[in-house]
């Protein structure tokens, strides 16, 4: 009977509200349900509880996924994978999804973030990221007319690879 399950689950939780094993279970529980509002509760529950940022990012990330594809609520998914890569700045995975998510406005923002997150990270994570994420940056720039920005970053990318003739080719004539 699920609903006595559930309700068993919410009795154990409220004496160990931090029991992760009860909360992942629980929300296994919901989730096969589909009670999507709850599940982000229950996962809610377990960021609360956890103290290592890498999982407690994992977490995030779980809730950020369910307020995106379950609750149609993009601003919320925004806010959530936000936190989560905070919580782990070099989770890529999580990045390329919030990359995807956000809107055009706010991408020039996530991109300066995502810089200052990979700032002396050369050999750690994904090669070649702080340049992509330049490249990005000037393309934005340039799509939204931001010319001084636009030539600020591909000088920045140029310094970061000095052989390659395309991005000079921008440079020249970044129009």
């Amino acid at each position: 009977d699920r609903a006595a399950a559930r309700e068993m689950y919410r009795e154990a939780i409220s004496y160990r509200p931090g029991d992760h094993l009860l909360l992942t279970k629980f929300l296994e529980l919901v989730a096969e349900d589909g009670d999507w509002s709850y599940s982000l509760d229950v996962v809610g529950k377990l960021i609360e509880t956890e103290k290592d940022p890498r999982v407690r990012a994992r977490y995030r990330h779980l809730a950020g996924q369910i307020a995106r594809d379950e609750l149609d609520d993009p601003e919320r998914a925004r806010e959530l994978m936000t936190q989560a890569l905070e919580d782990d700045p070099l989770a890529f995975a999580i990045a390329d999804e919030l990359e995807a998510i956000h809107k055009k406005e706010d991408l020039a923002g996530f991109y300066a973030r995502r810089l200052e997150h990979v700032r002396g990270q050369s050999g750690v994570g994904r090669p070649g990221e702080a340049l992509r994420l330049w490249d990005k940056l000037a393309a934005l720039s340039l799509e939204l007319g931001n010319m001084d920005d636009a030539i600020a970053a591909l000088e920045v990318a140029r310094n970061l690879a000095p052989d390659d003739t395309d991005r000079l080719q921008r440079l020249a004539d970044p129009a």
